[in-house]
């Protein structure tokens, strides 16, 4: 699944639409192409639309703004804890040094 899926997926843009797929692909540029980091800030501009959108002769009733605001901080959750993951460190010392030719 690529990310401009997985994005629509996470924010539920089928079943809520409110981006293009230009908008969340410009968005996933500017969070450096992290979905979950991208989804938490969209969830949280979701939380801000109206309570309801026309589309042509359909309306579509959002969610109360609590629920993308809790979905946001889900995300947010996962993009921290993925990020202390990547950036784990061996300990307090530095194990191996460069030789001082090497620099």
């Amino acid at each position: 699944m690529d990310d401009l899926t997985l994005l629509k997926l996470l924010i539920q843009e089928k079943k809520y639409p409110y981006f293009t797929d230009e908008e969340l692909q410009g968005f996933l540029t500017v969070n450096g192409g992290n979905v979950k980091l991208t989804a938490a800030k969209l969830c949280l501009m979701k939380a801000d639309m109206e309570k309801s959108i026309k589309v042509g002769p359909i309306t579509i009733e959002n969610p109360e703004p609590e629920y993308w605001t809790n979905l946001s901080k889900q995300y947010m959750t996962e993009y921290q804890q993925e990020s202390n993951t990547n950036n784990v460190s061996s300990g307090y010392y530095n194990t191996s040094m460069r030789r001082a030719d090497e620099i």
